[in-house]
């Protein structure tokens, strides 16, 4: 069992003041919109430290427009679950220190964690372009070594739990 899966911990104490974290009934473990378990943990290793201390959050959040095709589906419930499932989705937008960050949360990060980071952000400031320009970032288990290279060269934030 991992530490999310444990309640009371150090996981448990540090999320459970945050409104929009709620706790599934059966699990007990810590549970954030729209994340997977894996992800649940690394964005918990990152709270863990300091490397991420959001004055306010989203998860899950919609990016851009719904592809064209969904709306020539006829049935309205398959629409709306088509559109759902093929919008893009952040997972995590949070702001830091007053500024915008747009998280793209992966156990092993690589190009594809990089261009969804990238491509996230920049659709996120085209969509809301009043809050200013979003920055990308990429939480993570572990990075191939010239992502870590890229992003420090590129100025994408990149923090590795290494769990």
């Amino acid at each position: 069992m991992s530490t999310i899966d444990r309640p009371g911990t150090a996981v448990d104490k540090l999320c459970g003041d945050l409104p929009d974290r709620c706790c599934c009934p059966i699990t007990q473990r810590a549970r954030f919109p729209g994340l997977s378990r894996l992800d649940t943990e690394v964005l918990c290793s990152c709270l863990e430290g300091d490397a991420l201390r959001p004055e306010a959050w989203w998860f899950n959040v919609p990016l851009g427009d719904v592809p064209p095709w969904a709306h020539t589906v006829k049935l309205p419930v398959f629409y709306a679950s088509q559109a759902h499932l093929t919008q893009m989705r952040a997972d995590v937008v949070c702001v830091c220190k007053g500024h915008v960050w747009v998280i793209e949360i992966k156990p092993e990060a690589r190009a594809t964690a990089l261009g969804q980071a990238l491509l996230n952000a920049w659709t996120f400031s085209q969509g809301i372009p009043d809050v200013g320009p979003a920055s990308p970032a990429i939480l993570c288990r572990w990075a191939a070594p010239e992502l870590v290279e890229f992003c420090a060269a590129h100025g994408v934030f990149l923090h590795v739990t290494g769990g």
